[in-house]
């Protein structure tokens, strides 16, 4: 869940500090992010060009360039995807997460949390992969991943806390082992891999899915 750490610590949170700051600008760094992350998704990180961004967004290349190097919008990208903006907070801080907080059976929060989640989750699967496979090779990508994961973490522990104190994880198992095996499980690549290599539908990974958090939150 905030792949990552759904699914890192304030403290490590990646937030991008733009001169710019008119609306119009606003604008084209999420039509940049949004056509860079579409691009990385296809061709990868090391396939992907800044040109290929300007085309694909409708902008210069110089527009490009000043939206900071190929790597932070390849990471902006995916946060920009995940959760709909970029150098977000910790997930339950979400207004949209709001609601589900208001529930009072784990039961319904695991169900409402795995609805909200697995939408983002397949949609940001492509580029998740492309994020790790990237970082194999570019120290530039492996540090900001590791963040990413510790964010992911770090958000997959305050599902798991807030879980407990409505009555769920009675295992009496450790917050911290909950959250390390919750992580995982919510991890996007999961999808890519499900989907293409054993040829799952959104439902089955759906329904997967929910049994998968069901077991260790309930």
């Amino acid at each position: 869940m905030n792949s990552g750490q759904p699914i890192y610590p304030s403290s490590s949170r990646r937030v991008y500090r733009s001169p710019l700051r008119s609306e119009q600008a606003i604008a084209t760094r999420r039509r940049l992010l949004t056509a860079a992350g579409e691009c990385f998704a296809q061709n990868g990180y090391a396939g992907t060009s800044l040109r290929a961004i300007a085309e694909r967004a409708g902008v210069s290349v110089e527009t490009v360039q000043l939206n900071g190097p190929k790597a932070d919008l390849l990471l902006g990208a995916f946060e920009q995807l995940f959760v709909g903006e970029e150098g977000r907070g910790p997930l339950l801080e979400l207004d949209a997460v709001r609601p589900i907080l208001q529930l009072t059976e784990p039961a319904e929060f695991v169900e409402a949390m795995v609805g909200f989640m697995v939408g983002p989750m397949i949609q940001s699967s492509a580029l998740a992969t492309a994020i790790e496979a990237a970082a194999l090779s570019d120290p530039k990508i492996a540090q900001p991943l590791r963040e990413l994961g510790a964010h992911a973490r770090s958000d997959a522990r305050d599902a798991v806390v807030f879980a407990k104190s409505i009555g769920g994880v009675s295992s009496g198992r450790s917050i911290d082992d909950v959250s390390d095996e919750l992580w995982f499980v919510m991890r996007p690549p999961h999808f890519l891999q499900l989907s293409q290599i054993l040829g799952w539908t959104t439902e089955q990974y759906q329904a997967w899915l929910l049994r998968s958090v069901q077991a260790l939150l309930l």
